[in-house]
């Protein structure tokens, strides 16, 4: 199975709706504060350069933004960085949601 690259996350809305424009005030403001949370936490852990959000809501109508650290070491950059076929063991997933997990409390 595919996992991406090591820390690729989803973050994903309760309540249901599309994009960036269906949020109300309290997610609005709340989006902000949890992504620079866990791209902060993101950046430290995988050593990123840079943690890519993408919103595509288009298999699923339903907002979901995903997370995608990138180290300094891949030379590909932006969209050629994101349609890599990369993957990550299963094991160093695991091991990383679970620091990941300590840095958020």
């Amino acid at each position: 199975m595919k996992l991406g690259p090591l820390g690729t996350l989803f973050i994903e809305s309760k309540r249901h709706f599309l994009d960036f424009a269906e949020f109300n005030d309290r997610e609005q403001a709340s989006y902000g504060i949890l992504a620079k949370r866990i791209s902060a936490a993101l950046k430290q852990l995988t050593n990123a350069e840079r943690i890519y959000q993408v919103s595509m809501v288009e298999g699923v109508p339903h907002f979901h933004v995903w997370l995608v650290p990138r180290t300094k070491e891949i030379s590909e950059h932006g969209i050629a960085f994101l349609v890599r076929d990369d993957s990550c063991e299963e094991k160093d997933a695991v091991e990383l949601v679970e620091k990941l997990h300590e840095a958020m409390k």
